[in-house]
């Protein structure tokens, strides 16, 4: 009788389904996440991005991989410059919409472990950071003629180069400042290609010219003589007011080496030392320093993005011999026009100086090369240098005063 009444028990349970089961993960037809909840954290590179992804399933593996279809699914559709953008490339992206989400995998290049894991009813949603490879995801959907093959500016040019300097102020430690600058380039590494520069040094040529426009700013020269595409100033301040703690203020300032136009100007604190921790300098400078170049960086990156679709800025010198004179002006001047937007710094009896603004030239070098191609050999243009965004050019002495353009 008590046999028989525990296997009538358990025939109503297992009839009854109260037993524990886990739902079956929901799996859309087409492939596309459930969640769709992404968000942008930052551009590792010119051909990368790095987002962060919620996925929403009932299982924690089947979660796993809706996030990284969640991740796909931002870079293809969501954010500032998703890669299919009209109504005609959606259309043409759902036939193939399936084997993107399914071969996620393909375009993941790297991805952090579970950020956040909570459970929402059936579902578990779980958060995953992932560097998720743009340029192969492009050249997939340019493929199968979903989008056309563009080159969008940052591909074209990639991000800046960043010099890094001591502010040009008084009363500067130099050791304190280069402690934050030596940090600063540390933090920069693999985002910007950048060096430090300890020393003003200035190009001959651009010395000269400054002198003539009444210019004496050793930092500015030096600036344009690298050809950085950005420089960073740093200022370091010791704060020691009698009965409070120390503390160091730093202040970066960020600008255009072409035009020395400011981008952004930064300043941070470190924080004041508690009993249980007191800092050396050293450590206070670093500190102050990652507070600072953290706020710093992300309006670089937006600056730089934002400007760029414009075009790219190079300083253009242009030396010629006394018997050109100003002959030679309005011709160089015209012939630039075509290849770049052009404005004229400055001009003497023997230099010229002009800021390029280019849309379709990647750098100094390709720059000299389209000028080049604009003059006979009569009035060839030959290198003094090229580097970066700066471009010294001498226009060679011959018998003929005119440059003759093809």
């Amino acid at each position: 009788m008590i046999l028989s009444r525990i296997y009538f028990v358990l025939l109503l349970f297992l009839v009854s389904g109260c037993g524990t089961k886990v739902p079956e993960p929901i799996l859309k037809h087409n492939g596309e996440p459930n969640s769709y909840k992404a968000k942008f954290i930052k551009a590792d590179d010119t051909f990368s991005k790095s987002i962060r992804a919620t996925g929403e399933n009932t299982t924690k593996k089947s979660a796993k991989e809706d996030s990284k279809k969640a991740a796909i699914w931002f870079v293809l559709f969501s954010g500032n410059d998703p890669l299919i953008k009209t109504i005609d490339e959606k259309k043409r992206f759902k036939k193939f919409a399936k084997e993107f989400y399914l071969n996620s995998n393909k375009y993941i290049l790297d991805q952090s472990e579970i950020l956040t894991q909570v459970r929402d009813g059936n579902n578990i949603l779980i958060d995953i950071e992932y560097k998720v490879n743009t340029k192969l995801l492009k050249d997939d959907l340019v493929e199968k003629e979903v989008i056309k093959n563009s080159v969008n500016a940052i591909e074209l040019f990639g991000m800046p180069t960043v010099g890094l300097y001591m502010a040009n102020s008084v009363n500067q430690n130099v050791a304190q400042v280069n402690i934050s600058l030596e940090h600063i380039s540390q933090l920069l590494t693999n985002i910007y290609s950048n060096k430090i520069y300890k020393n003003y040094k200035g190009n001959k040529v651009v010395n000269n010219l400054l002198k003539l426009q009444n210019i004496n700013d050793p930092l500015m020269a030096s600036a344009i003589s690298h050809g950085d595409d950005i420089y960073i100033t740093s200022e370091v301040t010791k704060k020691e007011i009698e009965g409070k703690p120390k503390q160091f203020r730093i202040k970066l300032s960020a600008f255009y080496a072409a035009t020395f136009k400011e981008i952004a100007s930064i300043s941070a604190t470190s924080k004041i030392d508690t009993d249980n921790k007191v800092k050396s300098d050293k450590e206070h400078i670093i500190q102050a320093a990652t507070i600072a170049i953290k706020k710093l960086e992300p309006i670089i990156n937006k600056k730089w993005r934002e400007d760029i679709l414009i075009g790219k800025k190079y300083r253009v010198l242009l030396i010629t011999d006394t018997k050109f004179k100003k002959s030679i002006d309005l011709e160089f001047y015209k012939t630039t026009k075509e290849i770049c937007d052009t404005k004229r710094v400055f001009s003497s009896q023997t230099t010229f100086d002009h800021i390029m603004t280019c849309k379709n030239i990647r750098n100094s070098t390709d720059l000299l090369l389209e000028l080049q191609q604009v003059y006979f050999d009569d009035g060839k243009l030959t290198r003094v240098s090229d580097n970066g965004s700066t471009l010294i050019l001498q226009l060679k002495k011959t018998d003929k005063a005119k440059i003759i353009i093809k």
